[in-house]
Formats: structure tokens, C-alpha cells, sequence
């Protein structure tokens, strides 16, 4: 193989590594601002939806279940909205009484107060996969350099 070839193949392997560290870690930071400023209503999920989401492995597209939750805020109102996390295995079960966490600034943006609820464990999975591949390509790049 051109030593150039791996040479650039490492560097655009880096680079991309970086983003991908700094996008998750980004993510990460907003969902836990966003789970520090939310207010929390006790709530009972309505129901499930599901959705497809990803790209179709052997001839299936994963399959994500989304709570429908129903819950009154602070002031008063009545609220319903599908969550804006989804997750497989879902959440919660249709039926079943959940802690809300919603944005007091718009409360149709809400979720199942946990941290699989929120979506932060798929954010931290994300980052910590992707400062994985960011130390080992940035280790392999600079071998190469040395």
C-alpha cells in the first residue's frame, strides 16, 4: 500500500473521529442542560408508536418505540405529545404512570424522566464510542508521523 494512501486514509480517519467526538459531546452537554431546566409532572403514557429509524440491515430497519405521554403542566394545561426520544426496548408500556420531564418553554417538547428516557445513555454510548475511535486513530496517526 502507498504509505500516502495510509497517510491520508489516517488523517481523514482523525479529523472525522474529532467531529464525531465533539457532535455526541455537544449532544451530550445539551440533554443534560435540557434535563436540568425541565419540569418535572407526574404523567401516564397513552400510548406507543413506533418508528423506523437507521439503515435497513438483512432486508429489516431497526425498529424505535416512542411514549405517548399525557400529562397537565404547572400552570394547568392539558398536554399530549409523543416523546421526543425513542428507544428500543421502549421506555414505558402503554398505560403505565411515568415521571415527565418537559421544557417549560414549550411543553410539548417532553420525555420519560430517566436517563434512557431522555436519550442520554444513547449520547454518552455515542461519545464514549467515538473518543474511542478518535484516541486510536490519533495514536495511529501519529506512529505513522514518527
Amino acid at each position: 500500500m502507498d504509505l500516502d494512501y495510509v497517510l491520508l486514509a489516517s488523517v481523514i480517519i482523525t479529523v472525522g473521529s474529532f467531529f464525531l467526538t465533539v457532535v455526541t459531546g455537544t449532544g451530550l452537554v445539551r440533554q443534560v442542560a435540557g434535563r436540568r431546566r425541565a419540569v418535572r409532572v407526574p404523567g401516564v403514557v397513552v400510548d406507543v408508536r413506533t418508528r423506523d429509524s437507521g439503515t435497513a440491515r438483512a432486508g429489516r430497519r431497526p425498529t424505535t418505540y416512542a411514549p405517548v405521554l399525557a400529562f397537565r403542566t404547572t400552570d394547568g394545561r392539558e398536554v399530549q405529545t409523543e416523546s421526543r426520544v425513542a428507544s428500543n426496548p421502549p421506555v414505558a408500556e402503554a398505560g403505565q404512570r411515568v415521571r415527565v420531564a418537559y421544557d417549560p418553554r414549550d411543553p410539548a417538547e417532553a420525555y420519560v424522566d430517566t436517563a434512557r428516557g431522555a436519550g442520554v445513555v444513547a449520547y454518552a454510548a455515542g461519545f464514549a464510542i467515538a473518543l474511542f475511535v478518535l484516541v486510536i486513530a490519533a495514536s495511529a496517526l501519529l506512529a505513522r508521523l514518527s
